[in-house]
């Protein structure tokens, strides 16, 4: 891993290589620091397989909610493999700090490669710092044909087993309905997530709210999620309903987060996040988010989620 990584990179300085190989319990990977006219940053690379179908994530550019800087680009390659290229700051709590640029290749039969070179230079307004190597390069690393025998070496995983849940509905449906449910006069803006899971900002004027629905369909009275709703508020129709406040578990200062977490007789589970940032990460943009608790759990309770396919 080590030597095909090095015979990929430009001329020159390297030191500090380690790496591993195929062995049990682990995934081929290398290692090392680059120098280019005095500038530096640090090369990893990771080999990995995954079973068909590939999860749709690793296919996508990271999600806004969790990435609130992220430049990326998502392309489709002539051989069926899928190229995602994203830049984003090493700390989102300095977006102009140094960054890291990653780029992963996925094949169509699971084999993946992820470069990722850490301690790039940032933006300076407007004007990209020179960096020791350019997007192109990073690109080149990680579409490679160097890599394909080490990937044929991996060994190929068992089918993916089928989760207790399954998702009903598109980002796109979910965020949609969230629009139709806000109160009016509000700006609504960014729709992202992936299937199962949407989100919006909702806006009022006084600072943005990132307001997130998962949406999920379980088996009536499934074990687990009655050990999670065991002490929830009981509607008079059997729907099981939890309202907590917290701070957020991504960090950011100031920062937390209002949850109203439903269990449907039927198996449909519905919760809903609002947050007094635009996305995890950031620090507050308000004292609370645009939408109050009692609000939530209206909307958690709408009937257009029962109504999903």
């Amino acid at each position: 891993m080590i030597h095909v990584l090095e015979s990929l990179l430009p001329e020159g300085h390297i030191t500090h290589r380690k790496g591993t190989g195929i062995e049990v319990g682990a995934l081929p990977s290398a290692e090392l620091v680059f120098d280019k006219d005095g500038r530096t940053v640090k090369v990893a690379v990771l080999a990995n397989r995954w079973a068909v179908p590939i999860p749709e994530q690793t296919l996508k550019c990271p999600d806004t909610a969790y990435a609130p800087y992220t430049q990326c680009s998502a392309s489709k390659l002539s051989n069926g493999a899928t190229l995602v290229l994203d830049r984003s700051p090493e700390d989102d709590s300095k977006p102009f700090g140094t960054e890291r640029l990653i780029a992963r290749l996925t094949y169509a039969d699971g084999g993946q490669v992820t470069v990722s070179v850490s301690g790039q230079p940032g933006w300076a307004g407007s004007e990209e710092v020179a960096s020791p190597l350019t997007r192109n390069e990073v690109s080149a690393l990680a579409v490679s044909d160097a890599w394909k025998s080490i990937l044929l070496q991996i060994p190929k995983p068992p089918s993916s087993t089928r989760s207790s849940s399954m998702s009903r509905m598109s980002a796109l449906e979910i965020a949609h309905a969230i629009k139709t449910l806000c109160p009016s006069g509000l700006q609504i803006t960014e729709p992202g997530g992936s299937r199962g899971f949407g989100h919006v900002v909702v806006d009022d004027g006084h600072g943005k709210t990132l307001v997130a629905v998962n949406v999920q369909q379980w088996r009536p009275g499934d074990a687990k999620m009655l050990e999670l709703f065991k002490d929830a508020k009981n509607l008079s129709d059997h729907t099981r309903i939890k309202v907590y406040e917290r701070p957020s578990p991504y960090g950011g200062n100031g920062a937390k987060q209002w949850t109203v977490d439903t269990f449907r007789e039927d198996g449909l589970r519905v919760a809903i996040t609002a947050l007094n940032a635009r996305a995890y990460k950031l620090p507050a943009e308000r004292t609370e988010p645009v939408l109050t608790s009692d609000q939530l759990e209206a909307m958690a309770l709408a009937e257009v989620w029962q109504h999903a396919d």
